[in-house]
């Protein structure tokens, strides 16, 4: 297009001075020439700015040509996943500014939905994308049924997205997950095991069904985050979240509670933390542990979700860490009854330290001083009216 329009303005620009030449050797006008002069930059300027703007929509078009339509995506995740007819709306999407997401650049896309042909608000459906994959899907209505079927019926609502899901991936692993489902009665709250794979499904009073697969590994051990799962409220879809396909696991259990308790406790010898008093700045350690508080620690997979302070810098890869809880005899300035300990079940690495806090809110101390007060005033009352009858 700029090589045609370049070719056209030459054309044109010989037009005009061979004709205005010839024209002006004929009258020999000094003003022709004046106008004739102003007629030549008008028009170069004019055809220069034509250029600039062809060229520019030329490199805007080349950009959105090479990048995915994130429209399209959310619009196949309507039809394709969510199981919606979009020919049936109105559909208004809006895409989001990027943010990140554990490092990760993620693609926020909002989309409402009004119905044909009252135009009347349906439903909002937000869509998170990383790696030019859904991660999340969340759906918000109106208003929700009084009546809606019991919550069993989601069983098949839960099949049929997964099913769906697995057609628009290509990728099986999501049949697998339907296939848990048979023979599953989510009027109960039901844990079952296949391979790597752990179904939680959890009913609230007939209103809310919850289903969840997270990875466990030969042991049972859970890996939280790499999960899947799906809500419903009174039989609607209202959530979907796929976190499975972005983790991996790292590192294989190697020490037993036991030992971590006591890598845990070695650790607290050397805790300290610090308070602010009236005097200045307080160092608390030597903290006097509690035995009845040992033996509580907790096995799982996980990593800190900053990128950098993340082992191993990536967020996404899971490694087997004990949760150990120790209680204090005693509560030390700033309130703090004991300390969490994270240690590195794979190589007997402390993580984290922390403090564990009880703070009393203002209000609520305030009602245990007028509870106290209240309750030694009886106990003077009742203490005198004894008093009274043994005379």
């Amino acid at each position: 297009m700029t090589k045609t329009l370049l070719r056209f303005t030459t054309i044109k620009l010989n037009v005009i001075i061979t004709g205005e030449i010839k024209v002006n050797k004929k009258l020999g006008n000094e003003n022709t020439v004046k106008r004739f002069v102003c007629k030549l930059l008008f028009t170069t300027v004019f055809i220069l700015i034509l250029l600039s703007y062809s060229a520019f929509v030329s490199s805007i078009a080349s950009v959105r040509a090479a990048e995915p339509d994130i429209n399209d995506k959310m619009m196949a995740i309507l039809n394709n996943v969510v199981g919606l007819n979009t020919e049936d709306y109105v559909v208004n999407i809006t895409s989001n500014p990027d943010r990140e997401y554990r490092g990760l650049l993620q693609k926020d896309v909002d989309a409402t939905l009004y119905s044909v042909p009252n135009y009347t608000w349906v439903m909002d459906v937000k869509a998170y994308f990383v790696n030019d994959n859904v991660r999340m899907i969340y759906i918000s209505y109106p208003e929700l049924p009084a009546e809606y079927p019991p919550a069993d019926t989601t069983v098949e609502m839960a099949k049929g997205l997964l099913e769906r899901y697995q057609n628009y991936t290509g990728v099986s692993f999501y049949g697998e997950l339907a296939s848990m489902l048979d023979d599953v009665d989510a009027t109960n709250n039901i844990t079952k095991s296949a391979g790597n794979i752990r179904l939680e499904v959890n009913n609230f009073e007939n209103v809310i069904a919850d289903y969840s697969w997270r990875y466990i590994d030969e042991k049972g051990i859970v890996a939280r985050s790499k999960s899947v799962l799906l809500e419903y409220e009174r039989g609607r879809l209202k959530g979907f979240s796929n976190d499975w396909h972005l983790y991996t696991i790292g590192g294989t259990p190697k020490i037993s509670g036991e030992e971590a308790t006591e890598i845990a406790i070695e650790a607290s010898k050397n805790y300290s933390y610090e308070v602010s008093t009236e005097n200045g700045t307080l160092t608390v350690t030597g903290f006097e542990i509690a035995p009845e508080s040992l033996g509580h620690e907790v096995l799982s997979y996980l990593n800190n979700p900053n990128p950098s302070l993340a082992r191993g810098g990536d967020p996404f890869t899971l490694y087997p860490s004990w949760y150990v809880p120790i209680g204090f005899r005693q509560s030390y300035p700033g309130g703090v009854t004991g300390m969490i300990v994270t240690v590195w079940a794979d190589t007997g690495e402390v993580s984290v330290t922390n403090p564990m806090v009880v703070v009393i809110p203002e209000v609520l101390s305030c009602g245990l001083m007028l509870l106290l007060l209240m309750t030694t005033l009886v106990a003077i009352i009742c203490k005198q009216k004894l008093a009274k009858t043994r005379i």
